[in-house]
């Protein structure tokens, strides 16, 4: 899942590409590392890369699976 915000980890439990328990824990875990990181307000990374270049940070199985390989 590549975003920034929780509808993302919506749609991709939506889309079935996460698991109930995959979800709860992406979220909560963002919850946490929010709070334990304390980001100024309204705060967002964004990190310009190509998709060649970062799709080796992503699941193989997803990717073939959706025809991204």
């Amino acid at each position: 899942m590549i975003g920034h915000s929780m509808g993302e980890t919506a749609c991709a439990f939506a889309d079935g590409l996460m698991t109930e328990e995959q979800t709860i824990l992406a979220s909560y875990w963002r919850g946490r590392c929010t709070l334990n990181g304390n980001p100024p307000p309204g705060c967002m990374a964004s990190v310009g890369m190509y998709y060649q270049a970062s799709k080796h940070f992503c699941n193989p199985v997803l990717l073939n699976r959706h025809g991204f390989a």
